[in-house]
């Protein structure tokens, strides 16, 4: 009751504001009566704030330390909100005070005999109770009484109002919660009508902070660092937490009802952008904080509204952890220390070799950390992707988009980081994913790491391929194909020529749950010339009062303003205009939408706001994608078979509307202005033949909607030819969207290029028995004789040798007898299916992966260069795979390093402008670096002339420098340097001291493991017996990094350089690895700490 009388004093302050006076008699005697109650309402109080102090796990101090402020003179804001509200009268209800409630973990403890205090710390304290197994976490005054409340919601619309300050533009949490504490305390030392002790002042400011920039009830528990996890399980229900000491345990912590979780829900949505609502009910995030939230709501959540919160740690991982892990031993640690280290007097240079994703760039990062702080260190990089259209999963909605319209969107809103090089970094601060490949070939969703953009004037290429999918990328950024040794392999796309082959998507592993209802509340503003209606403004049009709703009105007069007023309470119902304003003023909200209509002035039938998502519903919406236009009141189906216009009119039945036939004597027009509108601007669905596009919210749906959806679609645009299943469009957007939505369901289909001379249309087909076999039975013809004759093409089953997914192998590859001539020649690519019967005969296991993998081999058809003048380029950070895919096309991501050095520069090549000039390449980079005075120089992938440009600084005198290959073991490495495209001569192969190999394994018991498989020098070069021996190997029957009986040439050459002989070196060895098992001891893992104990440990005296 004290809540609602404050909002309406707060209310028509407003309105005094806006010189509209109220007129009322007594107003003197009615402000009198208002000021009494207020002082009963704080009487009321205070006596709680003294019974207060008796309870358990109450507040009994402040969450900050008590400050002393200095006077502050009120804001004007402030004054005049005090000054109106004082003019107006008020007749306030009688305040009620209720106890505080008293949770489960309250009783308890009441009724408890032993208790006992296992641990305190700031507010927080853990009680072990007698014969209860859980511990009990508390925290003091979690809930305030009613008038505590009635205060709280006081002061948070009063700093509502006079707070100017977007929250969201202080990224910090803990100085946004100082800044707005700040500004709540001014209010409440210039409001001394309040009556509220300056003791209390604390309290006041930090619940209103929870309230308007925290979390709440559950604002503590996220505030503490010894927290792992924080499960709200419904209401009325204890909040349970997993500490990282005691594991889990119960909270006297307990929500009152599901709205007080959703309303936390919903905080939590809008400060990272997501919408939750009975349409999308799940909310899966990354707070500001890094924290990781899982939220559910009605239906999702069939008991009530949920909430899971995790908190992670932000830190990279050290040398420490990768001993934990046992990627490699603390002796290979040590030994690996003192190589990059080199003594202070040389230090190795060093190759990390291996496949995507076993951790290459991980390692190259934990390496860099091992150099010295005060040396200056140049990377030279050359890596970017082109503006694209990519799927990706942001906390479980899949969305397509542009890539240049997801990065833009990123570093608009959110801090970034320029790097030297201009490159514009920011990281991943919700939960987004994208698709990849992994070690196997199988496409899995991995979250993005860094968004990347920047300008550049390299040539720009985009490739067209045989299924009529196309990119568009910078000449040195990758794709990927198939190396002589059979290998997935990055390759750069000025390198990529005609007919080629690269890896695409033969499936997009996405699906969704069905999407039940299509919410029109965020399209309100769209629709025009409709009511809206509801029982909920039925209620709302009794409540208010003349003088409340006169503002709505157009009337001139109060008399027609009256009459206008009886019309909507007679029809319980608003027009779409004044419901929006009605809207923006707070008094409907979203979670009303479900009991809303939509209501035509010509007394058509009402349509729900949520719009109830039918098969027949998404058949229709196939249906006029195909062959479907509006008219100034109806839906035009065209459609002669009698089964699609039976589709029609059973839409039409469940909407409860009508159908009639068009003039042209076979098309069905669904009568509804209301549904038109919609369909048209809500759902998206409009367009003509040329501009129509598939609406972003059915790449939301299930699978099983999807292809409902198709269903419609090719019905109307479908057709069989003799060999293949055919369509047509005049829309390119729909052909592209097409491709992707049947890759969902593992159907892949070919889009013509060419356009027909008549009507400028273009043909999609979908050819080969399993793709035609899997359309048939996943989404089919609706006309019975359509789908009769889509079934006569798989009569005759499956061709011997379908070369509709083939696999390009090297000749040497299918050197087995077992295999055809055709394919050993050379004359003829192997077909999928055709390997895959190999493999279960036991034959050619080497090539499992490429015949069970995920990845369609598509052809070059054409590459054209496009002008390019600075433009922004675009890329993602996909840690652990290095790859990602857009327009269903695979493109190599940058390998982005996260060095831990202050003295850290990035160069980034260049090519010649329009007059022939300005080409930076890496070589004169690598040439203009050593004026720069580099102590070492990383390249952080070695694909093609980066090569020549490291082993070039390797040879001039610039030891230390670290980069990265794909190569599966030593000898391998030293094949990939030195044979195109990389093209390193041998003889500069003595600059190169180490090649350590990483690999990614699947060990029964433990699952994924990551391991250093070997560390080798390289020797012989000089007498060109070039060898790569092994001075540590992975043992997989102990998995321990073991060292060798070969000794190390590098060691010797640091007893040269450093003075010391082999014993001491040894001996530096075994004391840096004590160290390292020091650290593991003492748990210093954080890699700043780690770097900081390590030139500690390097400085002292030894």
């Amino acid at each position: 009751m004290a809540q609602d009388y404050l909002k309406e004093l707060m209310k028509k302050a407003r309105q005094a504001k806006e010189d509209k006076p109220v007129k009322q008699e007594n107003i003197e005697e009615k402000v009198e009566v208002k000021k009494a109650e207020i002082d009963k309402a704080l009487e009321l109080l205070q006596k709680n704030v003294e019974k207060k102090e008796e309870k358990p796990f109450r507040r009994t101090e402040p969450i900050f330390e008590k400050k002393s402020y200095s006077k502050i003179e009120p804001k004007e804001e402030v004054k005049i909100i005090k000054k109106e509200a004082e003019k107006l009268p008020s007749t306030a209800p009688e305040i009620q005070e209720t106890p505080v409630l008293e949770t489960q973990v309250d009783k308890e403890y009441k009724e408890a005999k032993r208790k006992e205090i296992i641990d305190q710390y700031g507010e927080i304290t853990i009680y072990k109770i007698q014969d209860k197994a859980m511990p009990y976490y508390t925290v003091p005054s979690p809930r305030p009484t009613e008038s505590e409340k009635a205060v709280i919601n006081t002061i948070k619309e009063v700093a509502t109002r006079v707070i100017s300050i977007n929250p969201y533009f202080i990224r910090d949490p803990e100085q946004r919660r100082v800044v707005y504490k700040e500004k709540i305390l001014e209010i409440l030392g210039n409001a001394p009508e309040l009556k509220i002790p300056k003791s209390r002042f604390d309290f006041y400011a930090d619940a209103v902070v929870r309230e308007m920039v925290g979390f709440g009830l559950i604002d503590q528990l996220v505030r503490d660092d010894g927290l792992e996890e924080i499960m709200v399980i419904g209401a009325h229900k204890p909040v349970y937490v997993f500490h990282r000491k005691y594991e889990m345990m119960k909270t006297n912590v307990e929500f009152i009802s599901d709205d007080e979780i959703d309303d936390l829900i919903n905080r939590m949505g809008r400060e990272i952008g997501r919408r939750v609502d009975f349409s999308n009910p799940l909310l899966d995030a990354r707070l500001p904080d890094g924290s990781r939230v899982n939220a559910t709501i009605s239906p999702a959540s069939v008991s009530g509204s949920t909430i899971t919160i995790r908190k992670f740690r932000k830190d990279p991982y050290s040398i420490v952890d990768l001993v934990k892990f046992n990627t490699l031993s603390s002796e290979a640690a040590a030994f690996l220390w003192v190589c990059t280290e080199g003594l202070k007097v040389k230090p190795a240079n060093i190759l990390i070799s291996g496949g995507t994703g076993s951790g290459k760039t991980t390692l190259l990062n934990v390496l860099a950390s091992l150099i010295p702080s005060p040396e200056r260190i140049i990377t030279i990089e050359d890596s970017v992707t082109a503006d694209t259209e990519i799927i990706i999963l942001e906390d479980g909605c899949i969305k397509k988009t542009k890539i240049g319209d997801l990065v833009d969107s990123r570093i608009k809103n959110n801090r970034t980081s320029i790097k030297d090089s201009g490159h514009e970094v920011v990281k991943n601060n919700k939960n987004v994913e994208a698709l990849c490949f992994d070690l196997e070939g199988k496409i899995i969703r991995s979250k993005v790491g860094e968004f990347i953009r920047h300008k550049t004037n390299k040539q720009i290429y985009e490739i067209i391929l045989t299924s009529g999918r196309k990119i568009k990328v910078t000449e040195d950024h990758s794709l990927f194909y198939l190396d002589q040794n059979g290998q997935i392999s990055p390759i750069k796309t000025s390198e990529l020529k005609e007919w080629d082959y690269i890896a695409t998507p033969r499936i997009l592993p996405l699906d969704s749950i069905p999407l039940n209802y299509f919410d029109c509340w965020d399209k309100l503003a769209e629709m025009k010339n409709v009511m809206v209606t509801g029982k909920i403004i039925s209620n709302n049009l009794k409540e208010c009062t003349n003088e409340e709703l006169f503002r709505y009105t157009n009337g001139k007069s109060r008399e027609s303003k009256r009459n206008i007023l009886n019309i909507w309470r007679r029809n319980s119902c608003l027009p779409i205009k004044i419901f929006n304003k009605m809207v923006e003023d707070g008094l409907f909200h979203k979670k009303h939408s479900l009991g809303l209509s939509f209501k035509n002035i010509r007394n058509q039938k009402n349509i729900p706001l949520n719009i109830p998502i039918t098969d027949n519903f998404l058949k229709l919406c196939g249906l006029w994608l195909a062959d479907g236009c509006y008219d100034k009141n109806s839906i035009i189906i065209t459609a002669e078979e009698k089964e699609l216009q039976q589709i029609t009119m059973q839409t039409a039945y469940e909407f409860g509307l009508s159908t009639s036939k068009h003039s042209d004597g076979f098309s069905l027009m669904l009568n509804s202005s209301m549904l038109k509108q919609i369909m048209q601007n809500a759902m998206e669905l409009k367009g003509n033949s040329f501009t129509k596009k598939i609406p972003s919210w059915i790449h939301n749906l299930s699978n099983n909607q999807i292809c409902a959806f198709l269903s419609g679609y090719f019905s109307g645009d479908g057709t069989s030819g003799k060999h293949e299943i055919e369509w047509t469009s005049c829309s390119e957007q729909i052909m592209s969207e097409m491709q992707t939505l049947l890759l969902r369901l593992g159907i892949f289909s070919r889009i013509s290029t060419n356009k027909d001379e008549n009507d400028q249309s273009m043909k999609g087909r979908i050819s080969g028995y399993s793709n035609i076999l899997l359309f048939l039975n996943k989404i089919g013809f609706i006309p019975k004789e359509k789908h009769d004759k889509a079934q006569k093409i798989i009569l005759n089953g499956p061709a011997t040798h379908d070369k509709t997914d083939i696999i390009p192998l090297r000749p040497t590859l299918l050197n087995q007898n077992r295999i055809n001539y055709c394919y050993r020649s050379g004359k003829s690519n192997i077909g999928r299916r055709y390997l895959q019967t190999l493999l279960t005969e036991g034959c050619l296991t080497d090539l499992k992966k490429l015949g069970l993998n995920d990845i369609f081999w598509d052809q070059i058809k054409e590459t054209k260069k496009i002008d390019n003048e600075n433009e922004y380029v675009y890329d993602l950070s996909i840690p652990g795979y290095e790859n990602f895919i857009c327009n269903n096309i695979f493109v190599h991501n940058t390998a982005e390093l996260n060095l831990p050095l202050d003295h850290w520069v990035r160069l980034e090549s260049r090519p010649p402008g329009l007059e022939g000039r300005g080409e930076l390449t890496l070589d004169i980079l690598t040439k203009n670096s050593l004026r720069m005075r580099p102590d070492r120089i990383i390249v952080g992938e070695i694909r093609h002339d980066e090569a020549f440009s490291l082993f070039t600084a390797m040879n001039t005198g610039h030891a230390g420098s670290l980069g990265t290959v794909h190569a599966n073991s030593a000898k391998e490495t030293i094949v990939r340097v030195t044979s195109p495209p990389m093209n390193v001569p041998k003889m500069m192969l003595s600059g190169l001291d180490l090649i350590i190999v990483e690999q990614r394994i699947h060990d029964k018991k433990l699952g994924t493991i990551r391991r250093l498989i070997e560390i080798s020098e390289v020797s012989g070069v000089l007498v060109d017996r070039i060898d790569t021996p092994p001075l540590f190997e992975w043992d997989a029957k102990t998995d321990y990094l073991e060292r060798t009986s070969i000794p190390s040439n590098f060691l010797k050459e640091l007893e040269k350089y450093s003075g010391l002989n082999q014993k001491q070196i040894l001996d530096e060895i075994e004391e840096r690895k004590k160290f390292i098992e020091m650290l593991i001891k003492r748990d210093i893992r954080e890699i700043g700490k780690v770097k900081n104990e390590m030139e500690t440990f390097l400085s002292r005296g030894r």
